[in-house]
């Protein structure tokens, strides 16, 4: 059996798709650990998980961030968002790390499964040469020269123009969000981590869960959803594939064994 480490935002929506991934696993007798804040932590512990708690990292009442994170004050519509996620998902990161770096020495895992959004996940794994893999609780938004930037709800280029806008959308897009990368960078620097994964692929696991549609995904290392016991039973109780393999470092012969990859059609 494995030991895996599963970590959430502590956020309702991120916490209803990883309980039952957590149950799946649980129910096929793996070990499971479980970082995330006070508020779901008696969620997890019910299901026989252990429970890491949000220490260095600031935890948060979700329906009251400005008391935690007094930036996100007086801010409405993008900006609002924007702040959301430079100061909340990015700019808490490494101390996320931190907390599961801390779990990891006190008693190493095989594999951290993580929410998409779980940036702390991504460092702790680098930090610790572990595999990683994410849930995708939202579709995927993964950028692409070769389409328009992802969310806006545009249909892809069909001629010159066509991808003009795209590449004009692009650059705006990476305009918007420079204040955003610079957190992330900070965030790695805090890690004692150096460049690496690119912001906008920093959420992530290196292991894509389908067939890639554009050539620059090739590099993402395409596969299709694991069909364990576990993966096939979480899936049922999310309502959709939830993951694929582990990635991000050698493969855990525990998971590898009870996990055949297969490619998608």
């Amino acid at each position: 059996m494995a030991d895996v480490m599963i970590a959430v935002m502590p956020f309702v929506g991120h916490v209803a798709p990883l309980a039952a991934v957590a149950a799946a696993f649980r129910d096929d007798g793996h070990s499971v650990r479980v970082y995330t804040g006070s508020a779901h932590a008696d969620r997890f512990a019910a299901l026989g998980a252990d429970v890491v708690p949000w220490t260095r990292a600031p935890d948060f009442d979700e329906n009251d961030l400005a008391a935690t994170f007094p930036e996100l004050r007086g801010r409405k519509g993008p900006r609002q968002m924007l702040a959301n996620v430079r100061e909340l998902f990015i700019g808490t990161g490494a101390a996320q790390g931190d907390d599961l770096v801390a779990a990891h020495r006190e008693r190493p895992w095989d594999v951290i499964v993580a929410d998409g959004l779980s940036l702390g996940a991504h460092l702790a794994a680098e930090r610790t040469g572990t595999p990683w893999v994410t849930v995708s609780i939202v579709p995927l938004a993964i950028r692409t020269p070769e389409l328009p930037p992802p969310s806006l709800g545009l249909r892809p280029a069909r001629g010159p123009l066509g991808r003009a806008r795209d590449r004009t959308l692009h650059a705006v897009l990476g305009i918007a969000t420079r204040s955003m990368q610079q957190t992330y960078d900070a965030q790695r620097a805090a890690s004692g981590l150096g460049v690496g994964t690119p912001f906008e692929n920093a959420f992530y696991s290196p292991t894509s869960s389908a067939r890639p549609a554009c050539r620059n995904w090739s590099t993402r290392g395409p596969a299709g959803p694991c069909p364990s016991n576990s993966w096939e039973r979480s899936r049922r109780r999310a309502g959709s594939a939830p993951a694929t393999r582990p990635s991000g470092g050698p493969t855990c012969p525990r998971i590898a064994r009870s996990c055949t990859s297969r490619r998608a059609p």
